[in-house]
């Protein structure tokens, strides 16, 4: 591991680990100590870094309050304040998002319909239908599905 602190490879790992079980080295260049965290956004937590993930992830994906989130983790066991869980989630929240672009390859929304239609047509295509609402046995489909593909590929052939 490279010492966050001179960049130096000549590091040595400890034999004790941190009171939440990282890995202590030392820098035989700059002789300083460091653990694995070091240099990351996540030195300084007191808590386990997978916890905090967890309460960030749980923050943003089902939109608990930073109260229900203490409450539900002290039942576990873990202690800390809704002010924790704020500072955690401003802190960690841009390193755990990624943005959802929903027209993304998209020109315009006239290609996103031309493209929905075209999808629906063809799901239609190869769905079986059943004449007088009876079930199509799974052979029957499969085979209906391997003609129409069939059919489909070559329409593909001829026109290019």
């Amino acid at each position: 591991m490279t010492c966050p602190h001179c960049a130096s490879a000549t590091t040595k790992e400890q034999a004790q680990k941190t009171a939440l079980g990282y890995r202590p080295f030392r820098c035989s260049a700059c002789k300083r100590l460091f653990n694995e965290r070091t240099g990351t956004p996540f030195n300084f937590l007191e808590n386990s870094t997978d916890i905090v993930l967890l309460v960030v992830l749980w923050r943003l994906r089902y939109k608990l309050s930073l109260r229900d989130l203490a409450e539900m983790f002290l039942e576990r066991g873990w202690e800390f304040t809704h002010e924790a869980v704020r500072e955690w989630k401003t802190r960690f929240a841009p390193l755990m998002t990624v943005r959802y672009y929903p027209m993304h390859g998209f020109g315009s929304f006239d290609s996103v319909a031309c493209f929905c239609c075209a999808f629906d047509e063809l799901c239609n295509y190869f769905c079986p239908r059943a004449t007088a609402g009876e079930p199509v046995s799974l052979s029957d489909q499969r085979q209906l599905f391997c003609e129409r593909l069939t059919a489909l590929q070559l329409m593909m052939r001829m026109a290019s």
